[in-house]
């Protein structure tokens, strides 16, 4: 009994631990490196793409090997949000989703809302949020797989 107890407490203080250290770093960053009000110039030293857009107020990048795109939006040079956008053919459209669904939930936890897809074809938006970040993995059109990150 008294070994439950200390495994117990054990336990208990490894979660305490793990979520004071997570909660110390209040600051949002992408699996890419992108943080909230990074320049323009900031995001294109990680995204070294040759830019398919350049305007005042967005960033668009396409990359026709990997089938993805890519928007980042800024207001007075600073980010404020942005998308990842993944087209895989049909027949790895649902492995793609999945993968990109499992991923999201072990970085961000489980969503914290899911709303139902929108026509037959799609799959339902969920929506995690994390460090003043709300993350949204939507599926708008057939076989595309996008993730909208927004500064809260």
């Amino acid at each position: 009994m008294r070994t439950n107890k200390k495994l117990f407490g054990i336990g208990l203080l490894l979660m305490l631990c793990w979520t004071i250290g997570r909660a110390q770093d209040g600051t949002f960053k992408s699996d890419e490196g992108f943080t909230w009000g990074m320049s323009k110039q900031e995001v294109q030293k990680i995204k070294v793409d040759n830019p398919l857009s350049l305007k005042e107020n967005q960033i668009m990048y396409s990359d026709l090997m990997s089938g993805s795109d890519a928007i980042f939006n800024f207001v007075d040079d600073k980010l404020v949000d942005f998308t990842n956008i993944y087209n895989p053919d049909k027949k790895k459209f649902q492995s793609t989703w999945d993968q990109w669904k499992k991923k999201l939930t072990e970085m961000y936890g489980e969503p914290v809302h899911t709303y139902p897809a929108t026509h037959k074809k799609a799959q339902p938006t969920y929506v995690f949020n994390f460090k003043g970040t709300e993350i949204e993995l939507r599926n708008l059109i057939d076989n595309e797989v996008r993730i909208f990150y927004k500064k809260l």
